[in-house]
């Protein structure tokens, strides 16, 4: 299977990097000039490259535009195209051609620019997130574009599905918009967007839940089932204030309570001790690390999954 990703935006390169991923032949067309990105910077042989388009461009050829952009699209099965904008999908006798853009081709926004900070505030994820004042704070990391690289890619393969099933070209059109709209990586999006009442998230089903400060930082606890609230009674040693919470529904309505004794005990241990007691009974935890933490997880030296 052959990919070939047009354009520079961030969606479409996810996209052709998941295909890659699953054994697709990758191809970039490169544009002029370095595009924009927020975030680290690599230094290469070749002069420095922003550090997200050195992880989803590994693997993919580079090419510079050809003369006729018409024959190098014939000789792929999957077209990705994200300009950062909507704009005209190329002419396609064979392949399947999967645009992605921030409103969608012929929606009544999709004049409209696009960008991450649109792309989280348009579909929702910037509505959960909030500094300390109250005021929305953007995810970092490219969180809403690369939910619809997802998206698209998952498109581009459904595309897929109808050209095999019949002869003719097949344009997929998918809006950043409504991809981040209902896969953005946080659940309370929905819960903002359906307007429903109460907390959001799992701290609506369930007490632990949510990120608890430590000594040290902070450690993410989530006791959903009635054997891993017993794990974290084990851990803290059977506490009296815990009498009569032993179903879900007492739990919900001491939430409270449950929460506050949780977040005193956390606060009298490292996250890493927490999460070590924790994950020993059953309880579903981890330590919220700092990126220079990460590139000394003793997890993911053992696993090898990091490179330099």
């Amino acid at each position: 299977m052959r990919v070939l990703q047009l354009g520079d935006g961030i969606a479409g390169s996810v996209a052709t990097a998941l295909l890659a991923s699953l054994g697709a032949e990758a191809t970039k067309v490169v544009g002029a000039g370095a595009p924009h990105r927020a975030g680290p910077v690599i230094g290469t042989p070749t002069g420095p490259v922003a550090a997200v388009d050195l992880t989803l461009d590994r693997g993919k050829r580079i090419v510079q535009p050809p003369t006729d952009l018409s024959a190098l699209i014939e000789e792929h099965d999957i077209v990705i195209v994200d300009q950062g904008r909507a704009v005209t999908p190329p002419v396609a006798q064979n392949a399947v051609v999967a645009t992605v853009s921030p409103f969608g081709l012929d929606g009544p926004r999709s004049p409209q620019p696009g960008g991450e900070l649109v792309a989280q505030a348009a579909g929702g994820l910037l509505a959960t997130i909030e500094g300390s004042d109250g005021a929305p704070v953007p995810a970092p990391g490219y969180v809403a574009l690369k939910a619809a690289g997802a998206v698209t890619a998952l498109a581009a393969l459904h595309g897929l599905d109808r050209r095999n099933d019949g002869p003719g070209p097949v344009l997929v059109d998918v809006s950043v918009q409504e991809a981040v709209a209902f896969t953005a990586a946080l659940p309370e999006c929905a819960h903002v967007l359906h307007g429903c009442p109460g907390r959001a998230g799992s701290g609506r089903y369930v007490a632990p839940s949510g990120l608890f400060p430590c000594r040290d930082g902070m450690v993410r606890i989530t006791a959903v089932e009635n054997h891993q609230w017993r794990g974290l009674l084990a851990a803290l040693d059977h506490p009296a204030w815990a009498t009569g919470l032993d179903e879900r529904q007492a739990r919900i309505d001491h939430a409270d309570l449950i929460n506050r004794h949780v977040t005193a005990w956390a606060a009298t241990h490292d996250k890493e001790e927490c999460a070590a007691t924790l994950q020993a009974h059953g309880v579903p935890s981890t330590p919220v690390n700092a990126p220079e933490e990460i590139l000394t997880s003793p997890q993911f030296a053992f696993r090898g999954a990091l490179s330099t």
